[in-house]
């Protein structure tokens, strides 16, 4: 009976398993072994062998050779979400109790092994599918990719494709290209020239959503084997890291599809105590949350707007561009033509010309944006108005965020839009914030010479008038030079200026005039008699740089008045001078 070594280079091989035996590596490390059916020998195809998702994931050149056991996992509320696994015929003891039990356990997705090479055929696939069908999970696919041409790419593509077809695959189902083995980084192999060849020829062949499964250090633009910028970006990568600890409080490349966090996970309940792989969907394709059958509309949406840079065509196959629709611009769509085999679409716009309808590159516009910016020019200036805004990498508002607080100010470089529809900002730094007016205002091109900040007082630098109204058309009265006041907020004016709102109205937020107070907390602000605390400095400045007199613990000073520094802090007048106003100070 054959042997399934299930040993794992720890940070290199992400989970060795081979039908053909395996030369000893130096300073091996005795590894657990598990019980494999003998009809696996049959899964080998002319010429190659079969491999499983993983199993070269990670290594590298001139790595040391050596192998350590990975602890089995059983996965807890504190390790991240076990959304779907990843099948091939090593995984042939699964029964369908087993993948009913692992559903109740919250696994909502199976993608299992079709192909590998262009001799390989999984034997049990049919089965997996089927198994994974019935238990209510999603059903994607993956192909153990060889190739080390774009010859030999076409070629794989057409056996993987007319695999998938043979076992009645739709054309929205998610196939993976497993770029793993050391076959494509083969002399004067191109692995992300070689995928993109992959992709294309699935494409052609009906199956037009691919994702790219790979370790993390095989992935990065222009230094790595596989480079997004070329294959759509990391929202199309699966990424396999193992953390020695996995945890769901600290994430591995949230900014991709989906993420393999382990190859020796145990779900208690099975037939087996096997060992599995398990994955996170952040994207929500593997699992059904999203799902390429919806992805392309199917009717008329009308006026769209476009999510990315979208390729226009003049043809209705799609093949010769005429031109880029940049992201954030608007068109209207007259005609959806359908292809019903493989759940896609074609848009005709009112142009006569044509784009993809698929929903990733356009959305449909929202019936009423009266409460969103819609129409921003790049270089804009735009403020958080309300609470604390979260900027994300991408337009589904997911993986890593910055947050701004109120009255920060950003720049703007466009308009995008969410899957559903809703405007969105793209800032400077290619971050997406919301379009939403309640949360974000547009501002003054002059609004360096303002503050934004909510303050809790103001000061007047110079004689300011207090008006009624936000866009200082009414006057009401006279804050004095010197005079501290309370602020409750900052507000803008309709184009764009900020305003202290303070009691009975609005003064200028403008620097020359207005001092913010950035606390008032901490200090002492009625003026009146107060005893001293410890000996205290009289200065004849309001910065407290120039210093008149001193005076003993226990002195009584009366207070004249109340106004404030350069730096924005508060300070007492007294006879003669400047005192600071700390309720460290004075009781």
């Amino acid at each position: 009976m054959k042997k399934k070594i299930v040993g794992l280079m720890l940070g290199t091989l992400l989970g060795l398993e081979f039908v053909t035996p395996i030369a000893p590596f130096a300073n091996h490390v005795d590894a657990k072994v598990v019980d494999v059916t003998s009809a696996k020998k049959k899964e080998v195809g002319k010429g190659t062998t079969n491999h499983e998702l993983g199993q070269f994931a990670n290594v590298q050149k001139n790595q040391v050779k050596s192998q350590l056991v990975r602890a089995n996992i059983t996965p807890t509320a504190e390790t991240p979400r076990t959304d779907f696994i990843d099948v091939s015929s090593w995984n042939s003891w699964m029964t369908q109790s087993d993948y009913n039990e692992l559903k109740r356990q919250g696994v909502k997705g199976a993608v299992v092994k079709l192909t590998e090479g262009v001799n390989y055929l999984n034997p049990y696939a049919a089965q997996q599918i089927s198994y994974a069908k019935n238990a209510g999970m999603v059903v994607s696919t993956y192909h153990f990719s060889r190739f080390k041409s774009n010859a030999e790419a076409v070629k794989e593509a057409d056996f993987y494709a007319n695999a998938a077809k043979n076992l009645g695959l739709p054309g929205y189902t998610i196939m993976v290209n497993d770029a793993e083995d050391q076959d494509l980084l083969a002399k004067n192999a191109d692995p992300t020239q070689t995928s993109i060849a992959f992709v294309n020829q699935l494409k052609a062949k009906g199956y037009p959503h691919v994702r790219h499964y790979s370790s993390s250090s095989w992935i990065g633009d222009d230094v790595k084997p596989l480079e997004p910028k070329y294959l759509g970006g990391m929202v199309n990568f699966w990424v396999a890291n193992y953390p020695s600890k996995p945890l769901l409080s600290s994430l591995v490349s949230p900014e991709s599809a989906a993420w393999q966090w382990g190859s020796t996970i145990v779900f208690p309940g099975l037939t087996k105590a096997n060992v599995l792989d398990v994955n996170m969907d952040y994207t929500g394709y593997f699992t059904g949350a999203k799902d390429y059958k919806s992805i392309y509309f199917m009717s008329n949406p009308g006026k769209i707007g476009f999510r990315k840079e979208t390729s226009v065509y003049k043809d209705q196959s799609l093949k010769t561009v005429v031109r880029k629709s940049a992201e954030g611009s608007v068109a209207t769509v007259v005609e959806v033509i359908k292809n019903q085999s493989a759940e896609t679409s074609v848009m005709k716009l009112s142009t006569g010309e044509y784009i993809t309808g698929n929903r990733e590159y356009s959305a449909k516009f929202l019936a009423n944006t009266s409460n969103y910016y819609t129409n921003l020019k790049t270089g804009q200036k735009l403020a958080v108005k309300k609470g604390t805004q979260l900027a994300y990498g991408n337009t589904s508002f997911t993986g890593t965020k910055t947050s701004y607080v109120t009255g920060t100010v950003l720049t703007v470089k466009g308009i995008s839009y969410s899957y559903s529809g809703i405007p969105q900002i793209k800032l400077s730094n290619n971050k997406y914030i919301t379009a939403n007016k309640t949360y974000v205002t547009t501002v003054t091109s002059k609004i360096s010479g303002y503050n934004t900040k909510p303050r809790p007082a103001v000061g007047a630098k110079k004689a300011i008038y207090v008006y009624s109204d936000v866009d200082l058309k009414k006057k009401k009265k006279v804050f004095k030079k010197g005079w501290v006041y309370k602020s409750s907020g900052i507000v803008y004016s309709k184009d764009g200026y900020p305003r202290y709102k303070v009691s009975g109205g609005y003064v200028t937020a403008n620097n020359i005039y207005a001092q913010p107070i950035y606390s008032i907390s901490g200090h002492q602000t009625t003026t009146k008699t107060y005893t001293a605390k410890t000996s205290f400095n009289v200065y004849s400045s309001t910065d407290l740089t120039k210093k008149k007199a001193k005076y003993k613990k226990g002195t009584k000073v009366k207070m004249s008045g109340l106004t404030f520094g350069k730096t924005g802090y508060l300070r007492f007048k007294v006879n003669g001078g400047y005192v600071s106003s700390s309720k460290d100070l004075w009781k």
